[in-house]
């Protein structure tokens, strides 16, 4: 049960929608608020503000006969439409990495919220109903179909599987399975720190990514 599993690159987020700044006289000027928010990027949300105040206010000044409030107006909503456009074409691209990495970061974070909550059923398990969690596989991910939990059971699991855990190497995860062998299955995972002798602190690293099982 490695819990180093090599990572996946990250994925790229769809840019499509980045065009809906498209949109005629710069009604997606809003898309670079909403990008810089999932993409995490302050200044994009900063740009698509001052390109919807533009718009705002192009669409608030007064129609009058001046001319050149009339002009003000259109250069104001064309700029607003153009800057949105020329933000789309130049950091689609940009969108595409940085939100996708939010979003792969997100989804590795909710895996390892379920990963700890699987951990503390099978924990919680192990303690209260020992021959339950031996039925259902709780500690070892050797045997296919099994509901391990994402913990290692030091009275069961062989010695590679073992050899997972934090500071168990082969040549310890071989005294495990001897000693459990011909003195019997430990207490908990204290008691096998203790038996084998282990450094200081052992027991500590593998307190929650293992479990000891009794029968």
């Amino acid at each position: 049960m490695s819990t180093d599993a090599p990572s996946p690159a990250a994925p790229r987020a769809s840019t499509l929608w980045l065009w809906l700044t498209l949109l005629p006289i710069g009604f997606g000027a809003w898309v670079p608020i909403a990008a810089g928010a999932r993409a995490r990027r302050p200044r994009w949300i900063v740009y698509g503000i001052v390109a919807v105040a533009a718009l705002v206010v192009a669409l608030v000044l007064p129609r009058t006969d001046d001319d050149k409030l009339t002009d003000v107006a259109g250069v104001l909503m064309f700029g607003s439409w153009f800057a949105a456009i020329g933000w789309t074409a130049t950091c689609r691209n940009a969108y595409a990495l940085r939100a996708g990495a939010a979003l792969g970061a997100a989804e590795r974070d909710l895996a390892i919220d379920l990963r700890e909550d699987e951990r503390r059923r099978a924990l919680r398990l192990a303690a209260d109903d020992p021959a339950a969690a031996l039925r259902r596989g709780v500690g070892r991910p050797d045997v296919p179909g099994a509901d391990h939990g994402w913990v290692v059971d030091v009275n069961h699991a062989p010695p590679a599987v073992l050899a997972t855990l934090p500071g168990i190497d082969a040549e310890v995860a071989r005294r495990i399975v001897a000693t459990r062998e011909s003195v019997g299955l430990f207490s908990t995972v204290d008691d096998m720190a203790f038996v084998l002798d282990l450094p200081p602190g052992r027991s500590a690293a593998l307190r929650g990514l293992a479990v000891a099982i009794a029968g």
